[in-house]
Parts: C-alpha cells; sequence; structure tokens
C-alpha cells in the first residue's frame, strides 16, 4: 500500500469527524468528512455518508508505525489521466 494508491471499499462505521473504509488492508482506513466531494459545511457525515456504502478512494497518507491509513475520495490532481 502507497500514497496514491486508488482502492475501493465499503464503509463499516461513520463517525462525528468522517468514515471508517475497509479496504483490505490490515487496519481500515480513515476517510475524513472533508476530504468527501460531497461534503457542505454543516453537515453530518452521516448526511453524505452511509455504513455499508461502496466508495472509491486514494491513500492520502500512511503512518505505518501507528498502523493509520487516511483516505480521500478526492482525485488527487497530480495524478495522470481523466478525472
Amino acid at each position: 500500500l502507497q500514497v496514491d494508491d486508488e482502492l475501493w471499499g465499503v464503509l463499516k462505521r461513520v463517525t462525528d469527524f468522517g468514515a471508517y473504509v475497509e479496504v483490505g488492508a490490515v487496519v481500515d482506513g480513515f476517510l475524513h468528512f472533508m476530504d468527501h466531494p460531497s461534503w457542505d459545511a454543516g453537515q453530518h457525515p452521516s448526511d453524505i455518508m452511509q455504513s455499508g456504502q461502496r466508495v472509491r478512494v486514494w491513500v492520502s497518507d500512511l503512518d505505518k508505525q501507528q498502523r493509520r491509513i487516511k483516505l480521500t475520495a478526492v482525485r488527487p490532481a497530480h495524478l495522470p489521466g481523466p478525472r
């Protein structure tokens, strides 16, 4: 797993700050609500994300020591190819 990898996952649990996404790794990734393209100010993450929903995400950061995967649902602009 590397930064900028594109993955498909399933939202496991929605919290006040975002959602945990099962992406097939040993640990689940975390998708912060501000890294979701449908988020607008004043919305709760559960307004745009539901448990069981399938999502396409990209790895934005890895912390191997703390075993954390940070995800984004917004395709990184620096990646080549169509948007």
